[in-house]
């Protein structure tokens, strides 16, 4: 079957799209792709790419065909605002160009609904099949994130969702909860409960592209915080390309930072509904109860000056800030930690998402300390796979990571199999792949 994928972000960025493209491709399908030039999340064009309006690159038998992107846009609303605007039309172009020759049309949605235009416009020039699976509740994320709800901004925004989910054939959700927000603006025979899966194991990442894997400088741009001091030293800086680096250089250098006796972790995308400051707030309180406990924050994003600023200001010891790091060593990192953090901003809205680093978190059999409300903390507390603080609680977050460092290896060890059983019965890769590959082909 030919297969058009429209997606804001794929292959050389690392999302779970590319795990799910490239086993429909090994399984014979057709697969061409619709995306901009690769610039997550530093909003910089990859330099092994030129930032041409229209170009054609291939991922093994992928096609893939890349427009322009607006750069700059982790710094600037402006441009993230222009770019969201300028994937729908240039990505509209190419959908009008091409959907004619494939039998069906899926949406990978992580950002603005607003990418999913180019597949409904294809739909309705071409009769095509639109199978939508969407990451992102709108438009109650735009306002969630600090746009200010007008009487006109909201009625624009719920006429375009309305417009773009009544004409997919069928939306997959992450997570049950989202069924009732989207029910209010299409049929809700067309929700699919089709949660994202832990890539762990099969990795599917780039050869060849630096990611910028570097611990990360707090505001001075010069030095970060080591584990050793509350002053800002720097670490030996290495190439985050996993071809380029040995796994025991690798180790070395985990190990050489996870030295206190109890290391959390958090992994992912920092930004501002990632909660991290309430986060880092606790861990000062907490660090000054028991020195013995580190906080590693692992990734990048919009917040990460920031939460750096922070540190620095408040001279919160114990806290390394490991720059982004490629997919494919994130297992070191995670078999280094004891406990691993996922947290979110207090929000009705975010209290319905389940992140996708829960799945990765679980993979690990490591405890969660879970620093958010809604769908994670309640699986947390029915698998027993972690500990649950309030995320607008500051004292909470202390009591709780306190609370971590007193945990039995007994419990541990229940948690790790109570990990793996939750993996088996709700995140099994291939069972999930059916489920949309089936809702993808049936006519």
């Amino acid at each position: 079957m030919k297969i058009l994928v429209i997606c804001d972000h794929f292959f050389p960025e690392e999302f779970i799209i590319n795990d799910l493209v490239k086993e429909w491709s090994i399984t014979g399908h057709d697969i061409h792709v619709i995306t901009p030039n690769p610039a997550y999340p530093k909003g910089i064009v990859y330099p092994e790419y030129k930032n041409r309006i229209f170009q054609i690159t291939y991922w093994d038998k992928i096609t893939i065909h890349r427009v322009f992107t607006v750069q700059g846009f982790h710094r600037s609303l402006a441009k993230k605002i222009l770019n969201y605007l300028a994937f729908p039309v240039l990505g509209t172009i190419r959908a009008i160009c091409l959907a004619r020759k494939f039998d069906r049309i899926f949406v990978y949605q992580v950002g603005p609904l607003t990418q999913a235009i180019p597949a409904v416009i294809a739909h309705k020039l071409y009769k095509k099949k639109v199978v939508l699976w969407s990451f992102d509740i709108w438009p109650d994320t735009v306002f969630a994130y600090g746009f200010k709800q007008t009487r006109v901004l909201a009625f624009l925004l719920n006429k375009l969702v309305k417009f773009i989910y009544r004409n997919c054939d069928s939306i997959l959700v992450p997570s049950e909860g989202f069924k009732g927000v989207y029910a209010k603006y299409t049929d809700e025979k067309k929700l699919i409960y089709a949660p994202s899966w832990c890539m762990q194991g099969n990795p599917v990442t780039p050869t060849g592209f630096s990611f910028d894997g570097e611990p990360q400088s707090p505001a001075d741009k010069s030095n970060f915080e080591t584990l050793s001091s509350s002053k800002f030293e720097s670490l030996d800086k290495t190439n985050s390309t996993s071809s380029q680096k040995t796994n025991s250089t690798l180790w070395g250098k985990i190990n050489s930072a996870f030295t206190r006796k109890t290391n959390f972790t958090f992994a992912g995308n920092i930004g501002k509904v990632q909660n991290l400051a309430n986060v880092m707030l606790g861990f000062e309180l907490a660090v000054q109860s028991n020195k013995e406990i580190a906080l590693h924050i692992v990734g990048d994003g919009s917040f990460l000056e920031g939460l750096q600023q922070l540190v620095h200001e408040k001279e919160i010891p114990n806290v390394v800030f490991w720059g982004r790091q490629p997919y494919v060593d994130m297992d070191k990192y995670y078999e280094a930690s004891d406990f691993l953090i996922i947290s979110l901003d207090p929000d009705p809205v975010y209290d319905l998402y389940i992140p996708a680093k829960f799945q990765s978190y679980l993979q690990t059999g490591k405890p969660i300390l879970s620093i958010m409300n809604g769908q994670i903390p309640a699986l947390i507390n029915q698998f027993d796979i972690g500990i649950v603080a309030a995320p607008e609680n500051i004292a909470d977050i202390a009591e709780k990571m306190i609370q971590c460092t007193l945990m039995t290896m007994e419990a541990r060890q229940r948690i790790k199999l109570n990990a793996e059983r939750l993996l088996e019965t709700n995140f099994d890769r291939m069972k999930i792949i059916d489920t949309i590959t089936k809702e993808l082909i049936k006519n």
